[in-house]
């Protein structure tokens, strides 16, 4: 503990240089469950970007409310984690964000009790953030298919790849 107020003035930089570099986001507070760890070794581990991510990540926070992209995606280049992460900072740090998340079936969107779900993944990312870092969310922020910050009105949706997904509504 911090003598004073340093605590609270320290936690408000962190913020600040959370909200302005994403990066430092990512590489300062962002933990993945990492389940091929060898015996012995952490299954969970601090999200560090390498360069490739890093120019991806860099990509999609440019082109947020702007246009859309197509990332080309190979086996283990962390784009999953990237596009939860991704979301997760402009839905915490950013005022009325809207973001959709979209997989082949609902339980690979939002299932809790599976780390292959997307939810499964940025609620795992919230739950190892300080308090001080994530909002206060109350049990109708945090529901099936959606994620509310009541702090600043961002929302995170999820449904389904099917014939209207995404239609209705206008997303970041």
């Amino acid at each position: 503990m911090l003598p004073g107020g340093a605590g609270k003035k320290l936690q408000a930089e962190l913020w600040r240089a959370c909200t302005e570099d994403v990066l430092f986001f990512y590489n300062a507070f962002l933990w993945m469950a990492e389940p091929r760890a060898r015996r012995g070794q952490p299954k969970t581990v601090p999200f560090c970007t390498f360069k490739r991510q890093e120019y991806a990540i860099q990509k999609i926070v440019e082109s947020l409310g702007e246009n859309d992209i197509l990332l080309e995606k190979s086996r283990d280049a962390g784009v999953t984690y990237i596009a939860c992460c991704t979301f997760l900072w402009g839905w915490n740090f950013y005022d009325d964000m809207s973001f959709l998340m979209v997989s082949r079936n609902e339980k690979l969107v939002d299932d809790t009790t599976n780390p292959k779900s997307l939810f499964w993944k940025i609620d795992f990312m919230l739950s190892m953030d300080p308090p001080w870092l994530r909002p206060h969310m109350g049990s109708d922020d945090r529901v099936k298919l959606m994620f509310k910050n009541p702090s600043n009105r961002s929302t995170i949706a999820g449904e389904s790849t099917n014939s209207n997904a995404g239609v209705g509504g206008r997303k970041t």
